[in-house]
């Protein structure tokens, strides 16, 4: 999954080492715990939330269905050999 990540901030544009990738996300070759939280829910009541919180006004940025569909489509759900101590969260 770490490589994965890598390649896709790459293809944005965006350059990161592994090891900073493995600090970000705690993984065990940086020699700290972790958990990843994984929210599990449909794209549908994703966008359902980010339109809402769009509408409340409570911060300076929206974000649009086709912004959360670029971003989404790079999302890859871990798998039990990544190691990851995964959070579910619906």
């Amino acid at each position: 999954m770490i490589e994965t990540i890598r390649q896709g901030l790459q293809a944005e544009g965006i350059t990161v080492s592994i090891s900073e990738l493995c600090r970000w996300f705690g993984d065990e070759r940086a020699g700290a715990p972790h958990a990843l939280h994984l929210l599990d829910v449909p794209d549908e009541v994703c966008k359902a939330r980010l339109r809402a919180r769009n509408a409340a006004g409570d911060h300076p940025f929206e974000t649009s269905d086709a912004e959360f569909d670029q971003i989404s489509r790079h999302f890859v759900a871990p798998t039990a050999d990544e190691g990851f101590d995964v959070i579910r969260h619906n």
